[in-house]
């Protein structure tokens, strides 16, 4: 199903190709990967099930190996392909900078 109405985010977002870890309040590390991405949410690819409305946190691997620890709650899953999730608000260790610094060298938004 398509969605042709009124653009409704906030922020712009973009398409990457970055592999990632994910778990819920009982870290599990299973895995994914973040093919859309902005300064509000994600979305995750992966064939693991996950809950409307659960608190998870996707480490998001970034330059060097590094992983960029981001939470949120699930907006939005496709069951065998994958979960939306809309950003907590999150300040520990620099996150929202990092994340801002990540976005700026994203390519170009997508549609």
């Amino acid at each position: 199903m398509t969605y042709d109405g009124p653009e409704r985010r906030e922020s712009p977002r973009y398409r990457v190709s970055l592999r990632a870890r994910w778990g819920g309040e009982q870290w599990d590390g299973r895995e994914g990967t973040v093919v859309n991405l902005s300064a509000d949410g994600c979305f995750v690819v992966t064939d693991d099930a996950v809950a409307e409305g659960e608190l998870v946190q996707v480490q998001v691997e970034i330059s060097g190996g590094e992983a960029l620890p981001l939470w949120g709650s699930v907006i939005h899953s496709v069951e065998g392909r994958g979960f939306a999730i809309r950003f907590s608000t999150f300040s520990q260790g620099g996150a929202r900078e990092r994340l801002s610094a990540l976005l700026k060298q994203a390519a170009a938004p997508a549609d």
